[in-house]
């Protein structure tokens, strides 16, 4: 029994690993935490808020909403029904209907279900983010860009400009001046590494917001692979501006790890951050990112979050309506001396990005992993977009039989290992 405590414990903590050597991988809320849903699946029919959860992942959105309402009072019921409600927002609101208290989730499915306005009392008292896509929905676009501007403010960030086109958010003519945020041009090189393939249409507004960073040691590395376009040709005019980037092109579509790997191999700097190559990044982002490791040497990586906008509405997008700041993973910043001990990008596979933070925390704990809840990037949800194709049908399931795949591969390297990270289990 003390054991198992102890393995939620670190499970809460976010020490998945430690949590799952503990338990030996047999406890239902520790696998479900660590994302490991069909082995939940696997291993109970009991109703649970896991099993509801597991459901939702799997595409069973009706069954987990009928099973919610057994656990509607734990916790996790709030993050459950707010993701159902952005896949099926109808049913949800008639859950919520005689259930007070859900503001979030309630309001922005009478936002996809209906075209009335919400009452300004209700959206003053929910999230700025969920207000603006709510007020955008409704056509209040005045309302949209005061609660978009609070989300900065409120974060203690300089306002981005130029990202309103009527009620549409747009990232392509956004600005932020990096004077105001206060530049520095003395401190460690930062190699940025930006991939690239057939991204002819997005990479200047991702390159635009790197030269613009208040951190101004930095090498920008654009990796072009294997592109059919113009990506590469839009990266060699940025070359010959400015001498921080360097662009290389691959022969052949190798993928976005293998790409990644080839130009982590070209960095010269003291640490790596990667860059998505449809991303806007605020002026402050590697400054901030940067500031942890600097000041504390035992930080072995930091992350920062950020608000995606989809690209066909100009709306901020969501998969879950209790949460419109979501971690950003590509967002990684480490000392380039950290590749030697954990290695490189696996290169075959979905979700790598994660797998890789993930090793890093199995290696030294996720204490030592600095993530910075600021909206440091703004991102484009975008219908074909390879994150947007993992998400249904085969390729869901794909998706997370390939993330159970890495769980377990990491399970069972420091089950049989004698490191460091053995120390975790006393945590």
């Amino acid at each position: 029994m003390m054991a198992r405590s102890r393995a939620r414990r670190l499970s809460r903590k976010g020490e998945h690993n430690a949590a799952l050597i503990l338990s030996a991988g047999q406890d239902i809320e520790i696998l479900s935490r660590a994302g490991m849903h069909l082995s939940v699946l696997e291993k109970t029919d009991a109703p649970s808020i896991y099993r509801a959860i597991a459901l939702a992942q799997t595409g069973k959105s009706e069954e987990a909403l009928e099973m919610v309402s057994k656990f509607h009072k734990h916790p996790l019921a709030r993050v459950l029904l707010g993701q159902l409600a952005t896949k099926i927002p109808e049913q949800v609101i008639e859950f919520l209907d005689n259930r007070p208290g859900w503001i979030h989730t309630n309001l922005y499915c009478k936002a996809r279900t209906s075209t009335s306005s919400p009452i300004m009392e209700n959206i003053l008292k929910i999230s700025p983010p969920l207000a603006v896509f709510v007020a955008q929905q409704s056509g209040q676009q005045e309302l949209a860009q005061e609660r978009f501007e609070k989300i900065f403010t409120d974060a203690e960030l300089t306002v981005p400009e130029g990202c309103w086109d009527e009620n549409q958010l747009t990232i392509h003519s956004i600005c932020c001046d990096p004077e105001e945020v206060g530049t520095v041009k003395d401190g460690p090189l930062v190699s940025v590494v930006l991939t690239a393939h057939n991204e002819e249409a997005y990479l200047s507004t991702a390159l635009q917001s790197l030269l613009k960073q208040s951190w101004q040691s930095q090498e920008i590395i654009v990796v072009d692979d294997g592109s059919t376009d113009n990506t590469f040709g839009v990266a060699l005019d940025f070359q010959k501006r400015d001498a921080r980037i360097r662009a290389y092109r691959l022969g052949e579509n190798v993928g976005i790890w293998a790409a990644k790997n080839f130009g982590i191999t070209k960095s010269t700097g003291d640490f790596i951050t990667m860059h998505d190559a449809d991303d806007w990044s605020h002026p402050a982002k590697i400054s901030a990112q940067i500031k942890p490791l600097m000041t504390n040497r035992t930080i072995a990586c930091s992350s920062s979050y950020f608000l995606r906008i989809n690209e066909e509405t100009g709306q901020l997008f969501s998969r879950n309506a209790e949460n419109f700041l979501r971690w950003n993973p590509s967002s990684l910043l480490f000392r380039k001396q950290l590749v030697d001990e954990v290695g490189l990008f696996q290169t075959s596979g979905l979700g790598k990005d994660c797998e890789f933070v993930a090793r890093i925390e199995n290696r030294f704990s996720c204490k030592k992993h600095a993530r910075i809840r600021k909206p440091l990037s703004l991102g484009l949800w975008r219908k074909n977009g390879l994150s947007n194709k993992l998400r249904d049908g085969e390729k869901a399931m794909d998706r997370l039989e390939q993330w159970e795949t890495w769980r377990r591969e990491h399970l069972n390297f420091h089950s049989n290992s004698k490191n460091i990270y053995s120390t975790f289990l006393s945590l």
